[in-house]
């Protein structure tokens, strides 16, 4: 998926310092929480972002989404039916 994907899916940009990451180059990523269930993607230094195929994980869990259409239905079931 791409950035764009991310923002349009409602995602939050966070940005790093190169002092706060620990990494010589400044870099981002995005998350979002639905209810308790919160995603994040890969960080804009990662191989994947780099070639413009984000990822993003769910965390709590071993799952890892590439595709913006599986997420967006995830995120609107998600979001219908929390309490």
């Amino acid at each position: 998926m791409t950035e764009a994907s991310l923002i349009k899916l409602g995602f939050e940009r966070f940005d790093e310092t190169p002092k706060s990451s620990g990494s010589p180059q400044p870099r981002y990523y995005y998350t979002k929480d639905v209810g308790k269930v919160g995603f994040l993607s890969c960080d804009s230094d990662s191989d994947e972002a780099i070639g413009g195929k984000w990822t993003v994980d769910v965390l709590e869990g071993d799952i890892v989404f590439t595709k913006a259409s599986e997420l967006k239905t995830v995120i609107m079931l998600l979001e219908k039916n929390k309490i």
